[in-house]
């Protein structure tokens, strides 16, 4: 420990340092250090600013168009009515048109190039021709409700593909009182893509790292058999989560058992009492003719990898009880899955059926600021359909 003169003598000389050193600045060695370091930073920072950036930039413009395109329908909805009163998407659209403004509708097959100026959609698989999406199965959604296509441009070069669904039910007017009640309510029957960068590229499917200009619009996904999620762990390891290859809808016991063999579906579910239903209530044996099989449906690992993957962040492991995240599903993870209003959350079944009961299924929701897991009715009807690749 230094004592008396020879501290005083110490503090002397390295202020005597430390002036000489401001006289004479960095050497430039020490300069080139630094910007090394700068540059370093800059480099491992940068990237992923920009990606945010993107993301809030992309999430407004969706915002903005989701509030515009909700006046529209809520406008239509005042006027002529939302309901089972347009045979097609393009009938529907041509309705539309007199509440939002439309400068070119397209029919699918060759004619929707005038509305999408390039032949492909790049997706995380295969490109996807336009050319050849024509029904609203080639959006993940059931053929007898969205059986075609139509593509609009609006007034501020903003392309669409839509499908419109036949059969949606009646909407009461003054149900409608607010722009927010607009968004989940007038539109809920019409689906697809919107382009938020117009035409000038890189025409890319959003995925669930990044926001591209090509989103989902009202819960629709992904096109064809694209990957949702790439399994990276369990039996399913290396494969993906994909939209449903055929129609999902609840079936009765008799329905469920005209089948049970070809897809392999363990039991048809039966009401209590040992009545057998005769109305459609069975969403588990739905999801297992939809996805090929039960073997086709995701495990348990499988949706709890899926919440981590929405949520981004590490999820609590546990069943039967909520997992309170207080954060929202990632914005790039709703486009993903097409998700515009999580709303009260949405289900996914697993291919788990409970060898206690096998009238229940195992599922996990997801809302926002809370996953919950556990055996439920093998009713519950799900609000995304996702199986296995093969």
């Amino acid at each position: 420990m230094l004592k008396g003169r020879h501290r005083a003598s110490f503090w002397g000389t390295f202020l005597a340092d430390l002036l000489d050193k401001q006289k004479s600045g960095f050497t430039l060695a020490e300069t080139l250090i630094a910007l090394a370091i700068i540059g370093i930073v800059a480099a491992m920072t940068l990237p992923a600013l920009m990606t945010k950036i993107n993301d809030t930039v992309k999430g407004h413009q969706m915002s903005v168009f989701t509030r515009k395109f909700a006046k529209g329908t809520d406008l239509l909805n005042i006027e002529n009515g939302i309901g089972p009163y347009y045979g097609s998407t393009r009938e529907f659209v041509e309705a539309l048109s007199k509440h939002l403004k439309i400068v070119t509708i397209c029919d699918s097959g060759d004619d929707m190039k005038n509305c999408l100026h390039y032949d492909k959609i790049q997706t995380n698989g295969e490109d996807v021709k336009v050319s050849l999406i024509t029904k609203g199965k080639d959006f993940g959604l059931n053929e007898s409700d969205y059986p075609d296509v139509a593509g609009i441009v609006l007034a501020d070069g903003t392309p669409m593909i839509l499908s419109w669904n036949v059969n949606c039910p009646v909407s009461d007017p003054d149900v409608v009182s607010n722009e927010k009640v607009a968004e989940s309510y007038t539109y809920s029957c019409v689906k697809g893509f919107v382009d938020l960068n117009g035409n000038k590229g890189p025409n890319k499917l959003s995925t669930t790292e990044k926001i591209h200009d090509i989103t989902g619009f009202n819960g629709t996904s992904v096109l064809k058999d694209e990957c949702v999620m790439k399994i990276t762990s369990g039996n399913n390891k290396g494969k993906c989560l994909i939209t449903p290859p055929n129609e999902y809808k609840k079936m009765s016991y008799n329905e469920c058992k005209q089948v049970r063999t070809q897809y392999n579906i363990p039991v048809c579910m039966w009401m209590e009492g040992g009545y057998y239903s005769e109305t459609p209530s069975d969403a588990y044996a739905g999801v297992v003719r939809a996805c090929g099989g039960p073997s086709k449906l995701p495990s348990r690992e499988d949706l709890y990898n899926l919440a981590t993957l929405l949520y981004r962040r590490t999820v609590p492991q546990g069943d039967g009880y909520k997992v309170v995240l207080n954060v929202s599903i990632a914005d790039t993870s709703r486009a993903l899955l097409g998700i515009s209003n999580v709303g009260n959350g949405y289900f996914i079944l697993s291919g788990e059926l409970n060898p206690a009961n096998d009238r229940e299924v195992y599922v996990r929701s997801y809302s926002n600021g809370t996953t919950n897991s556990g055996y439920y009715g093998r009713s519950t009807n799900p609000g995304v359909v996702l199986c296995v690749s093969d």
